[in-house]
């Protein structure tokens, strides 16, 4: 019988058995070669968290009139485009914050292939603005309480008033199908689905909220509203809204993202690494 010698074998074959053996034993890294012979190792996402983020609905890009058109101006622009540029550049800067740790995709990183999922997730979620001490997930209302709040509406010059709770509050995402986190857990993997439910960029004057003073070097102030949802249980881990400054000087989407971004994406961060997992 002949004898194989392992000096005759391609070098390829031999680099293409160690790979297998690797991986069967779980090795978390993948080497490639490039043509001119270095090896790049690059992580993969095989035992890491996944977590998936769903943009914000274009409808809730709320951005003041004024903001926009000095960003237009200035970065030739139109108002899709900025808003675009805005939702993916902040996806882009979540992303970075949350690192390596973590297997981190968008409905926004395929658009041909996710916009049919994207579409359906707006139509099975919406939001409601609650205070920012709102407990995560607060039991379903009883019959009475609804029947409270209910008494509590009143009927002045033939309009029916509501009266709203005092305090801060932001955006929080509702989530109406039972199975819409399941869903996204099966198809994407996800552990986590970070919601951004609305983006607002506004002018900050400060003690002066109407610039009386016809201040021109004031600040900008970028608000991000958003809801961490555990695909587990279909619970929320962590919400509320977190911001950003930067000079109104700075009307570029591009430069804006990278001013207030990484203070954002890294309050989210803190906020979903402090919050029991459920």
């Amino acid at each position: 019988m002949a004898s194989v010698s392992f000096s005759a074998v391609p070098y390829r074959l031999l680099k293409l058995v160690c790979v297998f053996m690797l991986a069967s034993i779980g090795v978390h890294a993948q080497t490639t070669t490039r043509d001119d012979g270095t090896e790049v190792k690059t992580e993969t996402n095989e035992g890491k968290t996944h977590i998936l983020i769903i943009p914000w609905n274009p409808k809730l890009f709320n951005a003041e009139a004024d903001v926009t058109r000095s960003l237009a101006k200035e970065s030739g622009q139109t108002y899709d485009q900025m808003q675009y540029a805005f939702s993916k550049g902040m996806i882009d800067q979540i992303k970075k914050q949350f690192g390596t740790a973590y297997a981190v995709t968008s409905l926004l990183d395929d658009t041909a292939k996710m916009k049919r999922d994207l579409m359906d997730v707006y139509d099975l979620s919406g939001g409601e603005w609650v205070g920012v001490n709102t407990p995560l997930n607060p039991a379903p209302k009883t019959p009475e309480q609804k029947k409270k709040e209910a008494a509590q509406k009143q009927v002045s010059k033939g309009q029916i008033q509501t009266q709203e709770a005092e305090g801060e509050k932001f955006m929080n995402a509702l989530v109406y199908s039972p199975n819409l986190l399941s869903f996204l857990k099966k198809k994407y993997k996800a552990d986590y689905v970070i919601f951004l439910n609305q983006f607002d960029l506004v002018n900050d004057f400060g003690d002066d909220p109407y610039n009386l003073q016809q201040r021109t070097d004031y600040k900008r102030k970028a608000i991000l509203h958003w809801t961490i949802f555990a695909t587990a249980t279909n619970k929320r881990v962590a919400m509320g809204k977190s911001s950003g400054s930067v000079a109104n000087t700075s009307n570029n989407p591009k430069k804006i993202i990278e001013a207030v971004g990484p203070t954002i994406g890294k309050a989210i961060l803190q906020k979903y690494t402090a919050a029991p997992k459920q």
